[in-house]
């Protein structure tokens, strides 16, 4: 699921979610609740061309401590990921 920039509510379940995570209007914590609320098994970094690699890192850090649920699984994708 790709919701773009803002946080819209598919009202279905969702196996793989292009999660926002950066940008002017973006907080890291409201990224983290909405993978939390609609957990899908896989979420990964999107909207993040523009952070430093030092930012995507923190990023890769911070978000699974926020979701906390082992049921999400957060990956950044690279090229090698299986789906």
């Amino acid at each position: 699921y790709y919701a773009g920039d803002w946080y819209t509510h598919p009202d279905r379940p969702v196996a793989v979610l292009a999660l926002p995570t950066s940008g002017p209007w973006l907080k890291l914590g409201e990224a983290a609740d909405f993978a939390k609320t609609l957990k899908p098994n896989l979420a990964f970094s999107t909207h993040d061309a523009h952070l430093s690699k030092q930012g995507r890192a923190l990023v890769d850090r911070m978000l699974p401590i926020l979701i906390a649920d082992p049921a999400v699984t957060y990956r950044r994708l690279d090229g090698s990921i299986e789906i």
